[in-house]
This record gives C-alpha cells, sequence and structure tokens, in this order.
C-alpha cells in the first residue's frame, strides 16, 4: 500500500460577480494540514474594501478619499496609514504613517512626464529622514535611484505595496 504524499502547496480562489478574488484557501506542509482562508470584499469602484484572515493579523480595512484613491489603511482598531495627499495628477504625495506620529513618506514628480523625481521617508519622534533622487535613461527605467530596495517601478515600495497596484512600467 502506498501513501498519498500531500502536494507541497495547495491553493484554492474564488471570485466574485466582477471577476475579482473574493476567497483563498491554503495549505502547505508547514501549517498543521489545515487550510488557511483568507477573504476580501470590494468599494463599488473595485478599491480593496477589507482583507481578512491572515494568520496573525487583524482585519485590514481601507479608506477611500472622496475620488475613490486609497486614503487610509487600519489593521484592526490601529492605523497603518494615516493620511494619504495626491498630486493633481492622482500621484501619491504624502502618506502618512501610522497614527499621526509624525511619520511620513513624500514624494516629487516632473511636472512634465509625471515621473518620480525625489523622495523623503521620514521616521521616529526625534524625526530621522531618507532622502533619495532618481533619474531616468531614454528608456523611461530608473537610471538611478537612491536605495533600490525601497523602490520599485520608479515609485516608492511603501507606497506600490499600500496601493497594491501593478507595476506601471513595462519590463
Amino acid at each position: 500500500m502506498h501513501a498519498t504524499a500531500r502536494p507541497f502547496v495547495d491553493e484554492w480562489f474564488s471570485y466574485d460577480a466582477r471577476g475579482q478574488m473574493a476567497d483563498m484557501w491554503e495549505s502547505t506542509p508547514h501549517d498543521g494540514g489545515g487550510y488557511y482562508h483568507t477573504t476580501a470584499s470590494y468599494f463599488a469602484n473595485g478599491s480593496v474594501n477589507t482583507l481578512a484572515g491572515i494568520p496573525g493579523y487583524s482585519t485590514d480595512t481601507y479608506g477611500l478619499d472622496g475620488e475613490g484613491r486609497p486614503y487610509s489603511l487600519m489593521e484592526g482598531t490601529t492605523y497603518v496609514i494615516h493620511d494619504t495627499s495626491y498630486t493633481a495628477a492622482s500621484q501619491p504625495w504624502v502618506v502618512d504613517v501610522g497614527a499621526a506620529t509624525g511619520d511620513s513618506d513624500n514624494y516629487g514628480y516632473d511636472s512634465k512626464t509625471g515621473r518620480m523625481t525625489n523622495w523623503t521617508f521620514t521616521v521616529g519622534s526625534t524625526p530621522a529622514s531618507q532622502t533619495g533622487t532618481l533619474t531616468w535613461n531614454p528608456k523611461w527605467d530608473a537610471a538611478k535611484a537612491g536605495d533600490r530596495r525601497r523602490l520599485q517601478c520608479g515609485r516608492g515600495a511603501d507606497v506600490q505595496l499600500w496601493l497594491r497596484r501593478p507595476c506601471p512600467i513595462g519590463n
């Protein structure tokens, strides 16, 4: 008699009427044989409203501004993103991190091309800042970036993850 080997990772998905993922079940060899079940709900404009069921985390609840753009993020009752300001072109400009702690991510853009030109990450009660500038090569790839670990696609990694958006620049 042969024992049936358990798959390394087993994942199942379900989608809502608009084709957005609503449920995900996942089992791995390290989860004790059960399945994790994560759910997502969405606002009418298609933006994520809630994410729940992530092991070890409270429900994430997103807030939108008057134009339907991501504005805030709470994990349970704790703010992860307290406030988000946008440029006239709807690019993230200032992202206040935490519950009015003074921590923020600030971004500057070229007025002609719309590409990010600089960023400043500020943290702590005795503020410490990290700044960087970007230059672009003729192929519109970020030719020079301060700390590449914090940048994706010419936008701050924090903002990219926060907005839950795919990279807008082709590879």
